[in-house]
């Protein structure tokens, strides 16, 4: 799981998927990535271009939509202005909705450090009584 807000627009994103699968969705974004030069862990998305960004997620969307889960956010339209709490609740949502599709859950991993991960495990507190195990990157 990651989120990022950039100006007042919020985008959270979780990606499923088993160690068979997820070098078929790593080499779909290097392959929809390769006409940017977009390389995954090397840049940031929010380097590029509003419409390549566009034409790049959607490609990378569309080819694997039952695992790759994403929600955008604009404070000047959705009302809530607390990031944290957006980019919490928005990815508590995500992994709700994969738990409730999975038999065996899995390991979720926040892309942030303990500040990012204590409010998501709150807010999944508030939507399941199970949760799986979590971890945060060191940042």
């Amino acid at each position: 799981m990651d989120a990022s807000t950039v100006g007042d627009t919020t985008v959270t994103a979780a990606v499923y998927a088993s160690r068979e699968l997820e070098p078929a969705i790593l080499e779909a974004i290097y392959d929809h990535g390769s006409g940017i030069e977009f390389k995954p862990f090397y840049n940031k998305a929010n380097d590029y271009e509003h419409a390549v960004r566009r034409d790049f997620t959607e490609a990378v969307l569309q080819e694997f939509p039952e695992h790759i889960r994403v929600f955008s956010h604009r404070q000047s339209l959705d009302g809530n202005e607390d990031t944290q709490q957006v980019e919490a609740v928005h990815s508590a949502i995500h992994v709700n909705d994969i738990l409730n599709t999975v038999a065996e859950p899995p390991a979720v991993i926040v892309d942030g450090n303990e500040q990012q991960a204590k409010p998501f495990v709150a807010a999944l507190g508030g939507l399941r009584d199970d949760r799986p195990l979590v971890a945060h990157t060191v940042s």
